[in-house]
Parts: structure tokens; sequence; C-alpha cells
């Protein structure tokens, strides 16, 4: 039979035989420890965040061209995804932001094929 350690800073389990000490394991504790959300922690969540909002940007930027003749339900999203970080739940808690336009029209102009 066997259990688990965790350790206290990753919160990492370790597998362990049923007869196992945690003395043995001076980093490691009998139950999974609470997680605590530190300025480090919320650094690189607020860095994830703002790259992945970043990445759709990017991904709709060639729908913005004068040319692609943008939706105002596009302009809105964009418009929402620039405005997430000044959000009071940022990062924990991003705003709901979806698109909510006609995506298989995305879809298609990304693949090539406007028509």
């Amino acid at each position: 039979m066997t259990k688990h350690f965790y350790n206290k800073v990753t919160r990492d389990p370790i597998v362990v035989e049923d007869d196992a000490v945690i003395a043995d394991f001076p980093d490691y504790a009998e139950t999974q420890p609470e997680f605590v959300e530190t300025a480090d922690y919320l650094a690189k969540l607020d860095i994830m965040m703002r790259r992945m909002r970043n990445a759709e940007l990017a991904r709709t930027d060639h729908l913005m061209l004068s040319d692609m003749n943008p939706t105002q339900e596009l302009i809105d999203y964009r418009q929402a995804l620039r405005d997430a970080p000044a959000d009071s739940g940022w990062p924990e808690n991003p705003p709901d932001i979806r698109y909510k336009g006609d995506a298989t029209n995305i879809t298609r102009i990304l693949d090539g094929d406007p028509f």
C-alpha cells in the first residue's frame, strides 16, 4: 500500500510506502498545503494572461484592415481585450470576453477563403 506526501513549496505529491514516516521527508507534509497567492504568482499570472490577450489581438489584427470591413462585434471584442487588464478582477478573475460575432466567417477568412 502507498500514500502521498506533498511538497511544502510546490504542493507536488510524491508516492511513498505506507510505513514511511513524514519526519524522513523534511520538505514534505502529510496533507496538501493551502495555496497562497504570492506577489510572484500574481505577477507570473499577469504575464501569462497578457500574452494570451496579446496573441488574440495579433490573431485578429488583419481583420481590422479597412478592406476587411470589420464588424462592430469585432471592434467591441478587440476593445474588450484591450480593456481587460484594467478590470478589477485581473489577472485572477479576468472578465468573460467572448467574440459574439460570426466566428465561422473569421475562420473562413483565416483559412484564406473569404467567400
